[in-house]
């Protein structure tokens, strides 16, 4: 693997759901905006990678997403941080900001996108994964 932390987002919906699939969509276009916006700040970042292609799409939820509820569908990103040299050895201060910030967006930025009649049968996640456990859910 290229990258030493990953940022997985998930976007599940119910069969039910109406607007789930088009939610996953507006959330895939603006990805890229709402990374930037949110991860900018952090000065030990040297740049980041998304996969443009999502890792499943309107899938049956993969079982290491931990989506339990039956016939839900996943899409599922991918995104990649290379740290900057001089500052991987501050390792525990880099995962605990990124974690903060992850779960920031999670809860300030992806949650917004889901009206509050469809709480129920769309759920948003976000998670830092290191590099080994960015290998097993993949592999998973």
């Amino acid at each position: 693997m290229k990258y030493q932390h990953y940022l997985l987002i998930i976007c599940a919906y119910s069969p039910e759901s109406l607007e789930g699939p088009s939610i996953c969509d507006i959330i895939e276009s603006r990805l890229t905006f709402l990374i930037i916006k949110k991860f900018e700040t952090l000065k030990f970042i040297k740049y980041f990678h998304i996969n443009p292609k999502a890792l499943f799409k309107r899938e049956n939820c993969p079982e290491a997403t931990n989506i339990k509820e039956k016939d839900w569908k996943c899409t599922g990103w991918g995104i990649g941080f290379k740290i900057k040299k001089e500052k991987i050895k501050e390792n525990n201060i880099i995962v605990q900001s990124l974690k903060d910030k992850i779960k920031s967006l999670k809860e300030n930025d992806l949650k917004k996108y889901i009206k509050v009649d469809e709480e129920e049968k769309i759920k948003i996640g976000a998670s830092y994964l290191n590099e080994k456990n960015f290998e097993k859910f993949i592999k998973a």
